[in-house]
């Protein structure tokens, strides 16, 4: 996520140089962002994936319009977890509409991106969204 977050910066921040992505490690707590583009100014909350700060993840989300949702798919044990949490928190966002972009990063495959438009999406009930596969991106 964080790696995601640098990149962005870099792409759209004119001046910004980027810190070195092989000193970046796992997220503990929280990391925030904000970049502007053009008139809009896009805020970024890095949140932690481990069991333990998925409890925290409500207090950042309540007033959020996307969510950027990144699986690391080479860790099978985490896989299962994550998508678990990932349908909480659909559950969580109860009636309200938002955007999630789904990004499975992988070893053997090229990154893909999911993005996800919908009303509810509860992954449990298989609630129908809009779905789209983006091309691989390096």
């Amino acid at each position: 996520k964080t790696t995601f977050l640098e990149q962005t910066k870099t792409k759209f921040s004119r001046n910004y140089k980027g810190m070195n992505l092989s000193k970046i490690t796992t997220t503990v707590g929280l990391n925030i962002g904000t970049i502007d583009v053009g008139k809009a100014r896009l805020m970024f909350w890095d949140l932690g994936g481990q069991e333990e700060l998925q409890s925290l993840w409500d207090k950042y989300y309540a007033e959020s319009h996307g969510v950027i949702y990144v699986i690391d798919s080479t860790d099978e044990e985490r896989l299962s977890e994550s998508k678990n949490a990932f349908g909480e928190f659909c559950c969580n966002k109860g009636s309200m509409q938002f955007c999630a972009i789904i990004f499975l990063i992988s070893d053997h495959l090229p990154q893909y991106c999911l993005v996800l438009g919908c009303n509810h999406l509860n992954l449990n009930k298989n609630k129908k969204a809009n779905l789209k596969l983006a091309k691989p991106f390096n």
